[in-house]
């Protein structure tokens, strides 16, 4: 039986990318972590460049919108995913973890990807003694290091404005049909000023917002093996291809490939 997509609090996928790949802007909801072996890369993350190599890890807050491309030969490199509320467990619910530079040291980032595995952990119980169990404590261990390195401030209650009512659709709907003009007609505004509003708060657009949530959706999906066929009805997509060419330009490879890792 497939595990509950819903479930799956931290993935780890060691991937191969081709040379000159492009990723456009998008961005998260979980914790991302970037663990270069072989290549390099560079990546555009808060108004700036930074070159992703094998001496340092990258971290990305949630929602930090990002972009990038591989250098000339490709990069070989682990991909971790972290959800939000499990590192609120960590650091406490009140506190906002904060990393000054998106480029940290390489050493308690890889103690994550050890303790992962290339594979996926779940906020379920696990069997007492069993490799899961195992996994999941050094990765807890793993990620109280990192954290270990970030500035704490108080969580800032969200904002009463158009752009997180709008986020607040997306995230309820993601999954469907997604139309800006009914948004616009729903809030009682003109489309650019709801897309510049969003853009503003989020820095992506409505669409690109969107693609960016089913993508991570799609991911989990993919760790918790259910078949790409699957994945792309049950993550918003209109078919495969729709999937296979957003995951691509996005993650930088196929969901197959993904799926394998």
């Amino acid at each position: 039986m497939d595990a509950d997509p819903n479930t799956v609090t931290a993935i780890s996928r060691r991937l191969r990318l081709p040379s000159g790949h492009g990723f456009p802007s998008h961005s998260h909801t979980t914790w991302s972590f970037g663990l270069a072996w072989t290549g390099s890369a560079r990546l555009r993350s808060r108004g700036s460049w930074h070159t992703v190599r094998p001496a340092v890890a990258t971290v990305l807050h949630p929602d930090e919108v990002h972009g990038g491309v591989t250098a000339s030969g490709g990069a070989e490199y682990t991909a971790m995913s972290v959800a939000a509320n499990l590192v609120a467990e960590i650091v406490g619910h009140t506190a906002t973890p904060t990393f000054d530079d998106v480029l940290q040291s390489p050493v308690p980032v890889r103690r994550l990807a050890e303790a992962l595995q290339g594979r996926s952990i779940t906020g379920a119980d696990e069997p007492a003694g069993s490799d899961r169990e195992e996994r999941r404590e050094l990765a807890l261990n793993a990620l109280v290091r990192i954290f270990a390195g970030a500035r704490l401030g108080r969580a800032a209650a969200p904002g009463r404005t158009l752009a997180v009512a709008v986020r607040r659709v997306l995230d309820a709907q993601y999954t469907q049909q997604i139309s800006v003009r009914s948004m616009a007609e729903h809030f009682d505004v003109a489309i650019g000023s709801l897309i510049r509003s969003f853009r503003g708060h989020t820095g992506l657009t409505p669409y690109a917002y969107v693609v960016s949530r089913r993508i991570d959706l799609a991911r989990r999906l993919l760790a918790a093996d259910v078949p790409p066929a699957d994945v792309a009805r049950r993550a918003g997509f209109y078919d495969q291809a729709h999937l296979n060419r957003h995951f691509a330009r996005l993650v930088g490879v196929s969901p197959a490939v993904y799926r394998r890792a």
